[in-house]
């Protein structure tokens, strides 16, 4: 394996590590509080996760070129 695989694998064991803690607590939140109005930059709980998700993608999705 090489050495960017094993940096990557390292970033998804962090990313884990640390995310699912985060989502056990999402789950835990009804529609409503999720989505409510914070005055956050993105507004809502609901809409910065859907940012992560939608500005993270690509870079999964996309496929490795030397």
């Amino acid at each position: 394996m090489g050495a960017h695989q094993n940096q990557f694998r390292g970033f998804a064991k962090y990313n884990m590590q640390f995310n699912q803690p985060l989502f056990g607590q999402l789950a835990e939140l009804s529609d409503a509080p999720r989505k409510q109005n914070m005055g956050a930059f993105f507004a809502s709980i609901h809409a910065t996760m859907n940012q992560i998700l939608l500005a993270g993608w690509p870079a999964f999705a996309m496929p490795c070129r030397n």
